[in-house]
């Protein structure tokens, strides 16, 4: 099975529409199973999309946008003779523009998706809302749970420990399936390199595992090597884009994807691909 993650940083690109064609020429070119994509927007004024049985609603209040990012890949890939089945969900208002959220695209059925809400604040209005998109889909005849995440940082100037409430908040969701198959896909916002915060936390789980750890094979570590919103201090090289599965799980390989060395740059996140056997 072979998993993508990506923070697209959608619209807010450069030549946006040059690089949604390089992510599509990507995943037409690797098929990958399950992709996980993370500030995936849509103009909030933009006309309502037509959409076909391909898209799983996380919930009837939701309404697609002609413009939203995740629709059109889907919809590219589409008439290059690749399907996906997709689902999206908001967490907030993005740039005072965008409904920005989340979308997961799997070549499986999705059976079911649903959004939780992670954050201690639920107003649409406060980019400190934040939702996980979950959804289910059977493979090889066994049950994938797949979370698509994008957390708060370990620390806010208003809020205490937000990522610690949230990552607590999604540990009750994906419990109940640990002796299944989970994937935990996104921005988790938390370096690896810093101890005792987000990602300690994460590791202490022993249900689950990062890809980039138990990998025979990698090629590349960081998605983030310079200054970016929400990290306009950087001057280190981050790893804060991830994909955990559960511990059961064998990964062959990890490597970064479109971080200009192979694959063009398309967003201020690199992306992760991970090869599981």
């Amino acid at each position: 099975m072979k998993l993508l993650t990506l923070n697209t940083h959608s619209w807010m690109e450069e030549n946006p529409l040059e690089k949604l064609s390089a992510i599509h020429d990507q995943l037409l070119a690797e098929e990958y199973d399950v992709i996980s994509l993370q500030e995936v927007n849509q103009s909030m004024n933009a006309k309502k999309a037509y959409v076909d049985s391909f898209y799983i609603s996380a919930s009837q209040d939701i309404v697609i946008k002609e413009d939203n990012f995740a629709f059109l890949l889907q919809q590219e890939l589409k008439q290059n003779g690749l399907e996906y089945y997709w689902s999206w969900v908001p967490n907030h208002i993005g740039y005072d523009k965008y409904d920005e959220g989340i979308a997961i695209l799997t070549k499986s059925k999705i059976k079911q998706a649903r959004g939780i809400l992670l954050s201690r604040s639920d107003d649409y209005s406060d980019y400190r809302t934040r939702k996980a998109l979950e959804v289910t889909i059977q493979a090889n005849g066994e049950n994938y749970y797949v979370y698509g995440l994008h957390f708060s940082w370990w620390q806010d100037e208003i809020e205490s420990y937000p990522f610690l409430y949230q990552w607590e908040k999604l540990v009750k969701a994906w419990e109940p399936y640990k002796e299944e198959n989970v994937l935990l896909m996104g921005d988790f916002n938390n370096p690896a390199h810093i101890k005792k915060e987000g990602y300690t936390v994460i590791s202490e789980h022993t249900s689950i595992k990062d890809a980039y750890l138990d990998a025979t094979n990698k090629n590349g570590e960081y998605t983030v090597v310079k200054k970016i919103d929400g990290w306009e201090n950087n001057n280190d090289l981050l790893r804060i884009d991830y994909i955990f599965v559960s511990s059961h799980l064998s990964v062959q390989s990890y490597e970064t994807i479109f971080d200009g060395r192979v694959t063009p740059i398309v967003s201020d996140h690199f992306g992760v691909g991970v090869e599981m056997k």
